[in-house]
């Protein structure tokens, strides 16, 4: 029985993870460094101290580490404020569909929480989750289940009662292992077969998971 949903925020409730790739791209350019799509794409997903261990991981000096996020996070942030944040499609038929059914939801994170609740009510949503998780609050990022474990006990439920929505590999594997069922839907990170294999099932779109939803509610 499906009695709350978990949402990722960057690549599900906003459209947001190719405005997040632009910024990296153009911010590794202007410093010259080489950030490949691939290893751009690992990084999706992962809170800013997992980004950092990622990228030791692929032997990559701290400092350039630095600056790169300090001119990602700059573009990003006028990027947003000059393009406006986009939604994706299907959003607010879901949340209806969660309202009529009486389904708890909340957002879980790698953001900071602050900076994750101000872009939600920018956009006009915040109100709609009855709690915002983000990176800060817990002690290990995506791949680790922290995260959804405590937006479940933010909500009251236990995790065989929460269904998550992501995106990324990370997150995926972070739900899986939090116990919940996973309902991957996917945007730009590409998905492995064996990631893929966790997930309970794919949806195009957030409006192809309102039927799917129904089936577990």
């Amino acid at each position: 029985m499906v009695r709350a949903v978990i949402f990722d925020m960057d690549g599900v409730i906003l459209d947001t993870e190719r405005v997040a790739m632009r910024a990296w791209m153009s911010a590794a350019a202007e410093h010259g460094l080489e950030l490949s799509e691939s290893l751009y794409h690992g990084l999706i997903g992962l809170s800013g101290v997992e980004c950092r261990r990622y990228l030791q991981g692929r032997s990559w000096q701290n400092a350039d580490i630095e600056r790169l996020e300090t001119t990602a996070w700059t573009n990003y942030v006028e990027l947003l404020q000059r393009e406006g944040v986009p939604l994706k499609d299907g959003l607010f038929e879901l949340l209806d569909f969660l309202d009529r059914k009486r389904i708890a939801r909340a957002v879980a994170t790698s953001t900071r929480t602050a900076n994750a609740k101000r872009r939600l009510g920018d956009v006009g949503v915040l109100e709609r989750f009855e709690a915002v998780v983000g990176g800060e609050q817990v002690e290990r990022g995506k791949l680790a289940q922290d995260i959804y474990l405590r937006a479940a006990a933010c909500l009251g439920r236990s995790p065989d009662e929460c269904v998550v929505l992501e995106d990324s590999r990370h997150g995926v594997r972070a739900g899986a292992a939090a116990g919940m069922a996973v309902i991957l839907v996917p945007d730009i990170c590409p998905i492995d077969r064996e990631t893929e294999q966790l997930a309970a099932c794919t949806a195009p779109s957030l409006v192809a998971v309102i039927p799917k939803l129904e089936e577990w509610v």
